[in-house]
C-alpha cells in the first residue's frame, strides 16, 4: 500500500474516533441537561422520557457540539456573577399566574393586568433556565414536539411580537383566516387582509 493511502486511512480513523467521542459527549451533555430540566421544571418521568426520545431521534439536538463549541463563559460563572450582583429571575407572582417558573404573562397593560393574562411565555430560550445555553439544531416539528412533551406549545407570531414589545398589542395578521389552507393560499390571504386593513380611508 502506498504511503498516501496509509495516511488517508489514519486520518479517516482519527476522524471517526473524534466523531464517535463527540457523539458520546453530546449524549452525556444532553443527559445532564435533561436532569436539569427535571430539577428546574419538575418534569415527570414520562415527560423526561419523551423529550429524551426526541433528542435521541434527532442525533443533533443539544447545546452545541461539545467537541468544538467554545463559549465565553460557563453556566457556573454566569450563576456566580448573578449571585454576586444579587440578581434573581425568580418571580413568585409570575410563577403563581403562569403555573411555572421563569415565565411571564402576556397582556396589554393599558387594558388588562398580569393577573388576567390568558397566556404566558418563557423568559429564556429553551431549556428556559437562567444561565443555560439554548438548545440548537432543532427542526420546527421537533420544537413543537418538545413543547408538547413538557405541557407547553410554540407561541404564534402575535405572542412572540408582544413578548418582544413588552406588551400584547393588536395582532398584525389574521391567523384565523388560514386554517386548512395551503401555504401559498394562506400567505396570499393573509397578505391581502393585512394590506386591506392598512389602506387609507377614502
Amino acid at each position: 500500500m502506498k504511503r498516501p493511502a496509509v495516511w488517508l486511512l489514519i486520518a479517516a480513523a482519527a476522524a471517526f474516533a473524534i466523531a464517535a467521542h463527540a457523539a458520546s459527549t453530546l449524549a452525556e451533555a444532553n443527559e445532564r441537561l435533561l436532569q436539569q430540566l427535571r430539577h428546574e421544571h419538575a418534569l415527570t418521568d414520562a415527560q423526561l422520557d419523551r423529550v429524551r426520545s426526541i433528542f435521541a431521534q434527532s442525533g443533533f439536538i443539544g447545546q452545541g457540539n461539545p467537541a468544538i463549541s467554545q463559549h465565553p463563559r460557563t453556566p457556573a460563572q454566569c450563576r456566580e456573577d448573578l449571585q454576586r450582583r444579587q440578581i434573581t429571575y425568580e418571580n413568585p407572582s409570575f410563577t403563581r399566574i403562569c403555573g411555572a417558573r421563569f415565565m411571564a404573562p402576556l397582556y396589554d397593560p393599558s387594558a388588562a393586568s398580569a393577573e388576567t393574562a390568558r397566556v404566558c411565555i418563557d423568559q429564556f430560550e429553551f431549556p428556559n433556565i437562567p444561565c443555560e445555553y439554548p438548545v440548537v439544531w432543532v427542526r420546527a416539528r421537533e420544537a413543537a414536539q418538545i413543547c408538547e412533551a413538557i405541557g407547553k406549545r410554540l407561541c404564534d407570531a402575535h405572542e412572540w411580537e408582544g413578548a418582544c414589545a413588552g406588551k400584547l398589542e393588536p395582532p398584525d395578521y389574521r391567523f384565523d383566516l388560514i386554517a386548512g389552507l395551503s401555504a401559498d393560499e394562506a400567505l396570499r390571504r393573509m397578505r391581502t387582509a393585512h394590506n386591506r386593513a392598512r389602506e387609507p380611508e377614502k
